[in-house]
């Protein structure tokens, strides 16, 4: 007897249809005009002086999740008052690196969270080509950071325990919403800033901790 079969168009997955696109920055959610997106919107470039940054389409309020954003291969780096995290949706870029709303490593290595400026932890200063990944459990309200260019080490610039994937060394959080956007910013810009190159689905550069998943 013949049984009924389906046939698989080239190009298609049987079951799942493929996996789903990488988020991208937001181009109806900018600051100021010189943010110029490029590579499918995949990449921020601020290239005017000023304030300019973006967030990303897709927002998260729940589970054990990891992005990446890349720094570009040339251009301006290293300053305490641009960076790159998490913020809700309504943050202004321009005071994202002390103000409340946000989850940030600055490119000199520091961080603001709980709207203190807090920089009690310090990664690596960022370096041009460097990936930083974050790994954010929603649940808990932890978070870790960790940069290609001191791979394995995070939450720190030299040697230490953090691990994500033994919830230790989590950096707690709070006054946030539930809903939290990737974002990137350049504040008191030189127009010669390095630019920024999201990533929220695999493959990633820096190795996923065991729990985590990709943002999606």
């Amino acid at each position: 007897m013949l049984r009924p079969f389906h046939l698989i168009r080239p190009g298609r997955r049987s079951g799942g249809g493929g996996g789903a696109p990488s988020s991208t920055w937001n181009p109806a959610d900018t600051a100021g005009a010189g943010t110029t997106l490029s590579n499918g919107n995949r990449t921020f470039a601020p290239n005017t002086t000023g304030t300019q940054g973006a967030r990303a389409i897709s927002s998260k309020s729940t589970g054990k999740l990891v992005f990446e954003i890349t720094i570009g291969a040339s251009g301006n780096v290293g300053s305490g008052q641009s960076g790159y995290g998490l913020s809700n949706a309504g943050a202004g870029f321009g005071s994202l690196f002390v103000a409340s709303g946000c989850v940030i490593v600055l490119q000199n290595g520091n961080y603001n969270y709980n709207g203190t400026g807090n920089q009690a932890s310090k990664l690596a200063n960022c370096t041009n080509g460097a990936t930083i990944m974050f790994a954010v459990d929603m649940t808990n309200l932890l978070w870790w950071a960790m940069t290609s260019a001191n791979s394995g080490q995070w939450n720190t610039a030299t040697s230490g325990s953090a691990n994500p994937a033994t919830n230790t060394g989590g950096l707690a959080w709070s006054g946030l919403n539930a809903a939290l956007f990737p974002v990137g910013f350049v504040n008191s810009g030189t127009g010669t800033d390095a630019s920024y190159t999201i990533n929220t689905t695999a493959p990633f550069v820096n190795a996923v901790p065991a729990g985590f998943s990709a943002w999606g």
